[in-house]
């Protein structure tokens, strides 16, 4: 499947597409970081066996999101496929230096009329950090809805030392210890075809 909007592709997800994302910018905030996998892989020597792993997941599908020059911007894909169910679990991210500028929105938007389209899905799930309210609005606006909340692990404690900065305690509430981890809340979130549909002029 490719789709293009006015300034993006969504195209089938390549293995030099790591090299690629690997070459973005870091997120500078710590509070940000699960999204520097990409140099992560790169580091450890890790990337063919990460690309493999998916390509090769019947219950996975990926894509990747570039502008309409070629220049790769971001990441989108499905997991935890149900056939029998028609639905999927949504992940999407873009690269630190290609954030609000609407290429989520275009991208998700353009994705959507596809999986409730020609692909032929009936509900797309997601979960999204409750402390992630640039891509909470990003859902809203699309029509998701938060349907339930979830305490997920995402890392030791040790890498969290950051939260007790003055500047973190807006989001703090929204982090906990749970022994040597910490744990982080996340707004589980779904989308019907038919709610989709009902919002498409």
């Amino acid at each position: 499947m490719i789709l293009r909007t006015e300034r993006l592709i969504v195209r089938p997800w390549q293995r030099a597409d790591l090299e690629r994302m690997a070459a973005w910018p870091r997120f500078p905030d710590p509070l940000d970081a699960v999204w520097n996998w990409p140099h992560l892989l790169q580091a450890h020597g890790t990337a063919d066996l990460f690309f493999l792993t998916r390509a090769h997941d019947p219950c996975r599908q990926e894509w990747t999101i570039t502008t309409q020059a070629g220049q790769v911007i971001g990441h989108l894909g499905i997991r935890a496929i149900q056939q029998a169910e028609r639905q999927a679990q949504l992940g999407i991210g873009l690269g630190y230096p290609f954030l609000q500028q609407g290429y989520g929105t275009e991208a998700l938007r353009a994705f959507l009329h596809a999986f409730f389209g020609a692909m032929g899905f009936q509900t797309l799930r997601l979960e999204v950090a409750a402390y992630n309210s640039r891509a909470r609005r990003v859902y809203h606006r699309l029509g998701f809805r938060e349907v339930g909340a979830v305490w997920q692990r995402i890392g030791p404690t040790s890498d969290f030392g950051f939260l007790s900065a003055p500047a973190y305690a807006a989001v703090r509430p929204l982090f906990r210890q749970d022994g040597a981890a910490m744990l982080a809340l996340s707004s589980e979130m779904t989308l019907t075809a038919l709610d989709w549909q009902r919002r498409q002029p």
